[in-house]
Order: structure tokens, then sequence, then C-alpha cells
């Protein structure tokens, strides 16, 4: 391979770590985002349940898609 193409080759292999852990952050906080979202909207439905119970109660009252 040649020490200028392995140096080459871990260069690359280094960029993509950073590139993927970057992509990773902005992933998670998109997530993070997104679920205050939900929460936040899941509050104005109703103030009084958690936010996995207004998600349930809706599932319940969503009619079911039919194949």
């Amino acid at each position: 391979m040649g020490r200028d193409k392995y140096v080459q080759m871990l260069q690359v292999r280094r960029n993509d770590h950073r590139h993927a852990r970057a992509i990773a952050r902005r992933r998670r906080r998109e997530l993070i985002r997104k679920q205050q979202v939900f929460t936040d909207t899941a509050r104005k439905i109703d103030p009084t349940k958690p936010a996995i119970e207004v998600f349930k109660a809706i599932q319940k009252d969503h009619p079911r898609k039919k194949i």
C-alpha cells in the first residue's frame, strides 16, 4: 500500500468519524427539539395528563388505515 496511501486512508477515516459524530449531534439536537414540541402540544391538548397518555388517547380516536 505504501506510506502515503496509508496516511491518506487514515485521514479519510478520521474525517469520516468526525463527520459522523457531527451528524449524530445534529440528529440528537433535532430529536430533543421534536420531543419538546410533542410535549408542548400534548400539554395544550390536555394539561392534566402526561404526553404519552395524550398520545395514546389520540391513537384510540384515530381511524385505522384499511389496506
